[in-house]
């Protein structure tokens, strides 16, 4: 027997039901014999994918098919009239065996790999930073990880992983800014200059003088965490009804009310985003510090959020970044995700246009009223919720500002936060607490004092410890320190 003969007789065993002509075995195992996906996966999950070898045989047998016909003088018209859907409806009534490209669910697989191979490489990077590490110890882990893990979890040589390490260099923007006049700095020709000043200088010997901070474009990394995941993963959350349980962010009257103000793009899902900003110490007893801007994503479940956060920007420095510099390419950026919106495609071929708004500003006490350009919690009206002055009261050889529990306190709003920015502005003063105007009252949607809400970790996880501290040492007889005494406070 031919070899030709022992394929089709192979290829009959394995899908006896499908009857196929000896042109269609022959490029069926043609395109087999290319693809690297199991035999017999094009048909999928109820078969929802989309077979692409298949389409792109039928539509070539069309098109033989009509040129033929044409020479002939056939006059059969309904076959020249086959539209890509009756293509699609044949095929998957087939029930063809030729393997596709590759299948949604490897897709995703590809991808999942692929973030943890990032991930893991970067903790690597650090790892060889932190203990000093030589290449040659880089490359001897590289091998023992690959050894236990028992596939290609990382890369194999040093080579590949500083390579990989510059693929990174497209998606990192330097921003300069003048420390004169406290803007950013136009770039031209490997040149910085100040649009007020006039200042020109080199980007490179700028960047000595540690006046920039690093941007890393939202868009991309939102397009690369939705490829991730199906399409209902996505919209779990994103419901238009209002229950009574408050289980997530999704849950809130804020996130509804924002659903429901800003319209959609052909009908596709809105996307909302909770971002953060604070200081880190690199050292201890240093005063260098980073501050890093963090997005996630709402519409993610809450048990996938933590695994995809995204940076979106980076100071480094021994002083706190001028927030309206700081975030301006930040804002910015989501004006126009919030106008124009962004291309995606899920990994169960989902794919659509979606606009992105800023909805949950997260930070503690002492960068948030640096973000809102407020008075710090131990100034006068120094509380970002309400407009209570605070009390000056000793403690220790010094005084500090409490704020005891008072009924009837007026709280702040949006509007009226934007009158006290314009008499904060006109006087040249602090207006109850407002010291001047913060770009994020330009984030399209975002309540500069709801949309600020209290950190967690130190509202609730702090304060309850040092309930269950104070309660403790009242047992034990442990004398309390004088501000112990003060219980009503916020």
């Amino acid at each position: 027997m031919s070899d030709t003969s022992q394929q089709n007789q192979t290829a009959e065993n394995q899908n006896p039901v499908v009857t196929t002509s000896p042109a269609q075995t022959s490029s069926q195992q043609q395109v087999a014999k290319e693809s690297t996906a199991p035999h017999g996966s094009s048909i999928l999950h109820n078969k929802v994918e989309v077979n692409v070898q298949v389409l792109f045989h039928e539509k070539q047998k069309m098109a033989d098919y009509q040129e033929e016909s044409s020479n002939d003088n056939d006059d059969i018209q309904h076959d020249k009239d086959i539209t890509e859907n009756e293509i699609m409806e044949k095929t998957l009534s087939n029930e063809s065996h030729v393997s596709p490209l590759w299948t949604m669910s490897e897709y995703s697989e590809k991808a999942q790999h692929e973030q943890k191979r990032k991930e893991q490489e970067l903790l690597l990077l650090a790892l060889k930073l932190k203990q000093d590490l030589t290449d040659e110890a880089l490359e001897d882990m590289f091998q023992v990880i690959n050894a236990i893990t028992g596939k290609h979890s990382v890369s194999t040589t040093k080579h590949h992983f500083y390579k990989n390490m510059l693929d990174y260099k497209d998606y990192i923007i330097i921003k300069h800014f003048c420390s004169d006049c406290m803007v950013l700095m136009q770039t031209k020709d490997e040149k910085v200059g100040c649009r007020i000043c006039g200042k020109q200088v080199d980007a490179k010997e700028h960047m000595k003088s540690g006046n920039f901070f690093i941007v890393l474009p939202l868009e991309a990394q939102l397009r690369n965490i939705i490829e991730q995941h199906k399409f209902s993963q996505l919209t779990v959350n994103n419901k238009d009804d209002v229950n009574s349980h408050l289980v997530d962010v999704c849950d809130g009257v804020l996130y509804k009310k924002t659903l429901k103000t800003f319209t959609t793009l052909n009908d596709c899902p809105n996307f909302s985003i909770t971002f953060s900003c604070d200081g880190v110490p690199l050292f201890k007893s240093s005063s260098q510090s980073i501050w890093p801007l963090l997005c996630t994503l709402n519409e993610l479940p809450p048990d996938l959020r933590s695994d995809h956060i995204m940076l979106t920007a980076l100071w480094f420095g021994a002083k706190k970044p001028p927030m309206n510099i700081y975030l301006d390419p930040f804002v910015n950026e989501c004006i126009g995700l919030h106008g124009r919106g962004f291309d995606w495609v899920t990994s169960d071929g989902v794919h659509g246009t979606s606009k992105v708004y800023a909805l949950i500003l997260v930070s503690d006490s002492v960068a948030r009223p640096l973000l809102q350009n407020f008075k710090q919690f131990n100034g006068e009206f120094g509380c970002s919720f309400c407009l209570q002055k605070g009390t000056l009261v000793e403690r220790g050889r010094g005084k500090v500002r409490v704020y005891p529990f008072e009924e009837n306190i007026e709280l702040r709003c949006q509007s009226q936060t934007l009158e006290l920015v314009m008499r904060a502005v006109e006087t040249g003063t602090p207006s109850a607490g407002v010291e001047g105007p913060s770009v994020l009252s330009l984030l399209p949607g975002f309540d500069i004092i709801e949309g600020c809400v209290p950190d967690f970790m130190h509202s609730v996880l702090l304060s309850l410890r040092y309930g269950v501290t104070l309660k403790t040492t009242n047992l034990l007889g442990i004398k309390a320190g004088p501000y112990h005494k003060l219980t009503n406070y916020c």
